[in-house]
């Protein structure tokens, strides 16, 4: 009997738990439907990066992905 209750009143504390993190989640993101960010700066970095050029060249590619992740702190 002690046990069913001390594990009512764990899955009552996760329940909360959840409930917080889902609050401080972005909306689309609770639902699963959010994408990742700065998908396409990111992409753009590694095939410039892959390219094999003189990497200097892929500076202002890294500098808009940089921006982008700055955007989102």
């Amino acid at each position: 009997m002690v046990a069913a209750a001390a594990e009512a009143v764990a899955a009552d504390a996760l329940d909360a738990a959840v409930e917080r993190m889902e609050a401080k989640l972005p909306k689309a993101a609770a639902k699963g439907t959010a994408e990742l960010p700065c998908v396409a700066e990111r992409a753009a970095t590694l095939s410039c990066y892959k390219a094999g050029g003189d990497v200097l060249q892929c500076g202002p590619v890294v500098d808009a992905f940089v921006a982008c992740a700055a955007r989102l702190r």
